[in-house]
């Protein structure tokens, strides 16, 4: 008992990093769109916390961009959804 709460207490929180880094990778795509300058403190850290995924998937699908949009945030947002389901789904059957 103790030790399924616990293991529902780290799943808890990762779903809440997986969320907040979501929310992270939108707020990145929205300031692409609209063309924030790179000098911007609030811009290169939304850079610097994004790009590494990127460069992951990128490696994994070389070739992202379709008719000038780049889709690997979306990968991105749509891997993450389907992890944080699968280690909650996976917590909750073995608890």
């Amino acid at each position: 008992m103790i030790l399924s709460s616990f293991l529902l207490s780290i799943m808890d929180l990762f779903g809440t990093v997986i969320r907040i880094y979501t929310w992270i990778l939108i707020i990145g795509v929205v300031m692409s769109w609209l063309n924030v300058s790179p000098y911007n403190n609030f811009a290169q850290i939304i850079h610097k916390l994004t790009s590494p995924a990127y460069r992951l998937v990128n490696k994994i699908i070389p070739n992202t961009v379709f008719n000038g949009i780049d889709i690997a945030p979306m990968i991105l947002i749509l891997g993450l959804g389907l992890i944080n389901n699968f280690m909650f789904r996976l917590i909750t059957s073995a608890s």
